[in-house]
C-alpha cells in the first residue's frame, strides 16, 4: 500500500489479469520490478542463497528469457536522513536456463545484502521450506 501512494502500480500475484498487465508493462517499455528475495508461495526453484538452498521465485527469470527483456539488479537503500537511494547495476547476462538465471539474480541479491545487511527484511523466514518437502 505504501508503494501505491507514490504512484506505483502494484500487481499482486493471482490478481485477475495480472499476467496481462505484466506483459503490457514490458511491451510499453516501462520498468517492471519483481522481487525474488523471499520465499513467496509461488512456483520456484531451489538456488543457493547464503550457502543454503532457498526456494526462489522462477517467474521473473522465465519472463525475461521468454520476452528477451533486459534484467537489471536494482535495490533501494534507506539513508540516515530518511531519504532513499536507488542502486541499479548493469544488465544481467542471463543463461538460457531459468534455474541458472534465477541463481545468478539471487547471487546479486546476496551481494547487496552482504554490502548493507541492515537493509534486508531479516524477519522473513527465507529458508522455511527445505528441499524434499521438509519445512521449518
Amino acid at each position: 500500500d505504501l508503494r501505491g501512494t507514490f504512484g506505483t502500480r502494484l500487481v499482486h500475484r493471482g490478481e485477475s489479469g495480472s499476467v496481462r498487465h505484466l506483459l503490457a508493462v514490458l511491451r510499453g517499455g516501462t520498468a517492471l520490478i519483481m522481487l525474488i528475495d523471499q520465499d513467496f508461495r509461488t512456483e520456484g526453484v531451489w538456488v543457493p542463497f547464503f550457502g543454503k538452498l532457498a526456494h526462489t521465485p522462477v517467474g521473473p527469470a522465465r519472463l525475461v528469457l521468454r520476452r528477451n527483456a533486459i534484467a537489471l539488479p536494482a535495490f533501494m537503500e534507506r539513508l540516515d536522513d530518511g531519504r532513499h537511494r536507488t542502486l541499479i547495476g548493469p544488465p544481467f547476462e542471463l543463461p538460457d536456463d531459468p534455474t541458472a538465471a534465477t541463481a545468478l539474480m539471487s547471487r546479486a541479491v546476496e551481494e547487496q545484502i552482504r554490502r548493507a545487511p541492515a537493509q534486508w527484511v531479516w524477519w522473513h523466514r527465507r529458508w522455511r521450506r527445505r528441499p524434499g518437502g521438509h519445512n521449518t
